[in-house]
């Protein structure tokens, strides 16, 4: 069972164009696992859609300074930005503050929640929340069927993020 990463990245993309944006970026970490590299993916295929949107791709490293990303952004001309890693949001909000891109006006963000911070930063952060009720629900429902032996073929589930919309999406300026 996995939270479907394919269709999380699609809406984003989808959010951004929705709203006028067609230079999107994805923050995506180096070595940082399976998920970042489905995440990479998952984002060119998305991107790759619609012709009339340009992705960029912007790696770190874990303990990166994001204070050089700040001007890339800029000169890219990017305009939405996708934060698939919970941990990174506030010191990213933090520099693109430094550097007068305003969070929704110059860029819009979504990112991946994270509980204790999302909805507390300024704006709150738009973002794909792993939808743990249900996970637990299929989980329960496919022990039942291998014990009662109703289902004797492993299989994959994919279970939707919560989408929870708050404020750090603007259309584009």
């Amino acid at each position: 069972m996995n939270s479907d990463e394919a269709g999380a990245i699609a809406a984003a993309v989808e959010l951004f164009h929705a709203n006028g944006h067609r230079r999107i970026a994805l923050l995506a970490g180096v070595n940082i696992g399976y998920s970042n590299w489905k995440r990479r993916e998952q984002f060119q295929l998305a991107i790759d859609r619609r012709p009339e949107l340009t992705g960029f791709l912007y790696e770190f490293y874990a303990g990166t300074e994001f204070v050089e990303l700040t001007p890339r952004i800029r000169a890219d001309k990017v305009t939405a930005l996708l934060l698939p890693h919970e941990g990174f949001d506030l010191h990213l909000l933090r520099h693109l503050e430094k550097a007068a891109l305003h969070v929704p006006r110059d860029i819009s963000v979504i990112a991946w929640e994270n509980p204790q911070l999302s909805k507390h930063t300024l704006p709150p952060l738009t973002t794909f929340c792993q939808n743990y009720p249900r996970m637990a629900d299929e989980g329960i429902r496919l022990l039942e069927n291998l014990l009662q032996l109703s289902e004797r073929q492993p299989r994959n589930i994919l279970i939707p993020y919560l989408f929870l919309k708050r404020q750090s999406v603007a259309p584009a300026s």
